[in-house]
C-alpha cells in the first residue's frame, strides 16, 4: 500500500491505478468478511462478537476510504502530483534540447 501511495504521489498514473484497485480490492474482502460475519451471528455459531466488531470496523475503514476518494482535495492533490510530474519531463526536454544546440 504505501509503494502505490509513493508512486502516486511521485505523479505515475500506474501507481493511482494500482493503488485504486488494492482499494477496491480490500472493500470487495472487507464486505465478503461483513457477510460471512453476520451469517456466523445469525446461525449461532459465534461464541463471541470479535468477528462482528471488527467486520464492523473494516467496513467504517472502507467507507471513511471511499469518502476520502471522493473529496475534492483527493482529486486535486491527484492533478497536482500529475501535472508536477508533466511538468518535471517537459523541463528534462528542454534542458536535453538547449544542451544539444549549445554544440
Amino acid at each position: 500500500m504505501m509503494t502505490t501511495m509513493l508512486f502516486t504521489a511521485s505523479g505515475s498514473l500506474a501507481g493511482l491505478k494500482s493503488h485504486l484497485f488494492i482499494i477496491a480490492l480490500t472493500g470487495v474482502m472487507a464486505i465478503l468478511y461483513f457477510i460471512s460475519a453476520f451469517f456466523s451471528l445469525l446461525f449461532g455459531a459465534a461464541n463471541n462478537y470479535t468477528l462482528q466488531i471488527t467486520s464492523v470496523l473494516g467496513l467504517v475503514f472502507f467507507l471513511l476510504n471511499v469518502k476520502w476518494i471522493n473529496s475534492s482535495l483527493f482529486y486535486r492533490s491527484i492533478a497536482l502530483s500529475l501535472h508536477n510530474r508533466v511538468w518535471r519531463k517537459q523541463l528534462k526536454a528542454e534542458a536535453r534540447q538547449a544542451h544539444i544546440l549549445k554544440r
